[in-house]
């Protein structure tokens, strides 16, 4: 009976994991994009930090020639081959051009060095030296190109930085290939991203386990009385319609309902007080619960009222559970001080018949309860005892 309900939050719950997941994927692609574009400027930004050194090392040796150190020939050369020998980074290195076009260093393309490359385009027709002359004349700046890695002969998008030095008329550039930076980018993403939706995944299967915990406890609170922790009535009356098909496709069970109720209840809240009343109910239900089968359907009706809903191919089943649940609460013996007190059951039993609704026959079976009640009390009334 409770597969309806929980079926009904099994699928809510998927719902929400899936929300979840996917409000989590959507986060981390917003996230991977800004990584990307941070990590993108980090790096260019490096790359004018990286021309600033080059810089650095050039004003120091000019300023030597001007202090009459060395020579102004001597200065270059000096600038030359120290720039030529610094690298950083996996493939990145300084080249250095005139104002003319005409190369005057690069580490990796001798053949050109000592000969005008202004006119030299990259397969995408970009003239790459007159680009980097007249970005450094406007200041210094990014240009977009491609060009070989060292040791290589294809082309390979890089963004260069490059920088003027005015006194020598020399164009400074760095770079970095930009297959590097985004295979850079996917590592750092990767692992950043691997560890927070692994986070994430562990945020949400927590969540999903709490939730379903949460739901649990909820559905027992709607469906089960806090005091005996039996069903209510109110999930009695949404699962009759399940038990009525139930019997109908399985035509070898019979129902039946077993109505209880505490004789002189009310003596015994008058007497001992509620709070005593109320240990009484919690008792009856406990012994309720212990007697009856797994299948079957045992409610707390309403005050001291009690039903057991059977299903059983056995027409003695419901007149032996309603015998063993009497003895167990009669047997039972309550301390109020130095008082000592037992309850006893009065109980109608009533067949569920095939022409007729489960609420019927629970109605019988309350009248059935009533001539128990009639004879004396403490005892059992069944339609066959009519």
């Amino acid at each position: 009976m409770d597969s309806y309900y929980d079926l009904k939050h099994g699928r809510r719950l998927k719902i929400i994991f899936a929300l979840s997941l996917l409000g989590v994927a959507l986060s981390l692609g917003i996230f991977f994009n800004g990584l990307s574009i941070s990590l993108t400027d980090l790096k260019q930004s490096q790359s004018k930090q990286l021309s600033d050194v080059a810089l650095g090392v050039v004003r120091q040796q000019y300023s030597r020639s001007v202090e009459g150190l060395v020579s102004v020939e001597e200065a270059k050369a000096l600038t030359i081959d120290i720039l030529r020998a610094m690298r950083f980074g996996r493939n990145g290195y300084y080249w250095i051009n005139d104002g003319d076009g005409i190369l005057l260093m690069h580490p990796y393309a001798d053949k050109y060095v000592g000969t005008n490359v202004s006119g030299l385009v990259d397969p995408y027709g970009v003239q790459m030296f007159n680009e980097f002359i007249r970005v450094s004349n406007a200041g210094g700046g990014l240009v977009h190109y491609h060009w070989p890695k060292p040791n290589s002969e294809e082309n390979v998008a890089k963004i260069s930085y490059v920088a003027s030095f005015e006194p020598w008329g020399w164009v400074i550039g760095t770079g970095l290939y930009t297959d590097e930076l985004e295979k850079e980018i996917q590592n750092y993403g990767y692992r950043v991203i691997g560890a927070a939706f692994a986070f994430a995944i562990f945020f949400a299967l927590a969540s999903l386990f709490l939730t379903r915990r949460l739901f649990a406890e909820l559905k027992d609170r709607a469906i089960k009385d806090p005091l005996t922790s039996l069903y209510t009535r109110r999930y009695l009356n949404e699962t009759v319609d399940d038990l009525q098909l139930k019997i109908e496709r399985e035509q070898d069970l019979s129902v039946s309902v077993i109505f209880m109720d505490i004789d002189h209840f009310k003596k015994v809240n008058d007497e001992f007080g509620h709070a005593q009343g109320d240990l009484v109910l919690a008792q009856t239900g406990l012994k309720i619960r212990k007697n009856a089968r797994p299948d079957d359907i045992c409610v707390r009706y309403g005050g001291e009222e009690f039903v057991a809903v059977t299903l059983s191919s056995n027409a003695d089943t419901p007149l032996l559970l309603a015998e063993r649940i009497c003895q167990a609460v009669n047997s039972h013996i309550f301390q109020h001080g130095q008082q000592e007190f037992s309850i006893t059951l009065s109980v109608g039993i009533a067949f569920h018949r095939r022409d007729e609704t489960i609420e019927q026959t629970i109605n019988r079976a309350d009248k059935l309860l009533y001539q128990a009640k009639a004879k004396g009390r403490n005892c059992i009334v069944q339609e066959t005892d009519e």
